[in-house]
């Protein structure tokens, strides 16, 4: 007899997106099934009547990738093996089936097909009424096999993955601040024209002043941590792409940051070696596996100009005098050569002039140069700033500027060579800080070397002088008016009578008795009177 067993994998192809280590995974969750199905075939039968099913016993194990240390595949279980036992219950007529389902455990690398085992144990009893008779397994029948269960193709025909990896390296800025605490990025391109990278790898090799910090990537796993290069003063970080597998035309762009730890020198560039590498790449392509990129180092300074007190309002003619004050002040560490331009507006709109000329300064290493310069003129500052016909460029070097403020002061008169009256206009001058900014640079980074100061002239108008006069004067003679009228009806402007005067009217009686007393009282005091001494 013979024992045929059919083994069908559903789907008979595991697509990579179930095991590709740059897939997102579903481990332990079924993948597909295994359906084995065993007949009995009866070869040769003699005189025996009935079927022989009855009598054999059949135990069927399965194995899947049994010449490895850990299986790729594994069924419902957990386990790379699989036992069917069947005793009695063979047919000739339709096949005895069982299904099991198989899982991947961890994702593959390895995209070769997957052997399944099938070994086969067959037990057989005496058949009833033959005296002793027992079926046996026919030597042209086989009790093992082997069956492949298929991966999809990732690394083409020979599943032989060659990398060819490809690398990039920039920063993300043009100059590097000299300050401890600064961050500094750069971004990492890895990309991958070959067939699956195993094992890939980034190195960056960096000065020891810089601080690794974090990095960010777009789809890729990243793990990444430093360690510093013994007898130098260079570190290297090493970052692993991927879990395990860098996929076929994959490319990446990892931003990494650092902190810078400890000043640079000025003058400096700032030099970061970049190289990736795997294990199944060629040595004819690693060519392009290196990057080299650099930046220059800039000493950081905070020069600001402000305000130092302005005349903010005019009112011409009644007053001519205008004076704009500026004040450049250093708050960083540095000491550095400045310069300050001063745009002023000399001839305005509406006929109006200023006579500024160079400035009062208050400190010694100071130089300034007065430049005249109209609208229609090349130079830039001028031409964005000048809101008059024509402008005067001042511009000013401070051979270094220390913590001492320097105090500009100009001053001058307006003037008007027309007649007119409810004039209005608006005097701009700028002032701009420079400096080598191949060696420095504003930190922190903000608007505050350059400044405008606005002065708001003003012609008032005649007619509304007169109206403001002749308001003044009705109210001031209202005013009388209703002053005159209280102090008439109070009696202030009221005079006595002459009648009254001539005839005065007779005391009342208690001031007749007090005239009495007051007599009395007169006589006793000047006795001498009466008596003619």
């Amino acid at each position: 007899m013979c024992l045929p067993v059919n083994v069908t994998v559903d789907p008979p192809i595991i697509h990579q997106k179930f095991f590709h280590c740059s897939a997102p995974l579903g481990l332990n969750t079924p993948v597909a099934t295994v359906t084995i199905c065993i007949t009995v075939k009866e070869t040769v039968m003699g005189n025996i009547q009935g079927p022989l099913g009855s009598v054999v016993s059949v135990a069927l194990e399965l194995e899947l990738d049994p010449w490895v240390r850990v299986p790729r595949l594994l069924f419902g279980p957990g386990s790379a093996s699989f036992l069917w036992t069947l005793n009695g219950n063979l047919s000739s007529i339709s096949p005895v089936c069982t299904t099991v389902y198989i899982s991947i455990p961890e994702c593959i690398s390895d995209y070769h097909e997957v052997p399944l085992s099938v070994k086969m144990k067959v037990t057989t009893e005496v058949i009833p009424g033959t005296k002793g008779l027992k079926p046996v397994l026919s030597p042209d029948c086989w009790p093992g096999f082997t069956e492949m269960v298929v991966l999809e193709k990732v690394c083409g025909e020979d599943h032989v993955c060659i990398s060819d990896l490809n690398l990039s390296l920039s920063f993300m800025s043009d100059a590097v601040v000299s300050a401890a605490g600064y961050p500094i990025t750069f971004s990492v391109e890895v990309y991958n024209n070959g067939e699956d990278s195993t094992d890939t790898e980034l190195f960056l090799y960096h000065p020891t002043s810089l601080s690794f910090t974090r990095v960010k990537t777009s789809g890729v796993q990243v793990w990444c941590e430093s360690s510093h290069i013994e007898l130098s003063n260079v570190t290297r970080t090493e970052c692993k792409l991927g879990a395990i597998v860098f996929r076929q035309r994959a490319k990446t762009t990892l931003m990494m940051s650092f902190m810078l730890s400890t000043p640079f020198a000025v003058n400096e560039h700032l030099v970061v070696n970049a190289s990736v590498t795997s294990k199944n790449e060629n040595n004819d392509t690693t060519q392009d596996n290196c990057a080299t990129t650099s930046v220059v180092v800039k000493l950081p300074v905070n020069v600001v100009v402000n305000d130092g007190g302005s005349t903010r309002f005019i009112e011409y003619p009644n007053s001519a005098q205008l004076e704009h004050v500026y004040t450049v002040e250093n708050i960083g560490k540095l000491s550095i050569p400045v310069n300050v331009s001063f745009v002023f507006p000399v001839k305005m709109a509406l006929g109006f002039s200023w006579s500024v000329s160079l400035p009062e300064i208050n400190g010694t290493s100071t130089t300034c140069e007065n430049q005249v310069s109209s609208t229609n003129g090349k130079t830039s500052i001028v031409t964005h700033h000048c809101s008059a016909s024509v402008c005067h460029l001042i511009v000013c070097s401070t051979h270094l500027l220390t913590d001492q403020a320097i105090r500009f002061r100009f001053t001058g008169n307006i003037s008007s060579g027309k007649q007119g009256s409810g004039l209005h206009v608006r005097i701009v001058s700028w002032a701009f800080l420079s400096f080598d900014t191949e060696k420095y640079i504003q930190y922190p980074s903000d608007d505050s070397h350059q400044l405008s100061i606005v002065t708001e002239l003003e012609v008032p108008s005649q007619a509304l002088t007169v109206l403001i006069a002749s308001l003044s004067i009705c109210f001031g003679l209202i005013a009388m008016t209703i002053i005159f009228v209280l102090l008439y009806k109070r009696g202030f402007f009221k005079a006595a009578s002459t009648d009254d005067q001539d005839n005065p009217a007779p005391p009342s009686a208690g001031e007749a008795d007090l005239t009495i007393v007051c007599s009395d009282q007169t006589t006793e005091e000047t006795p001498g009177e009466s008596t003619g001494i």
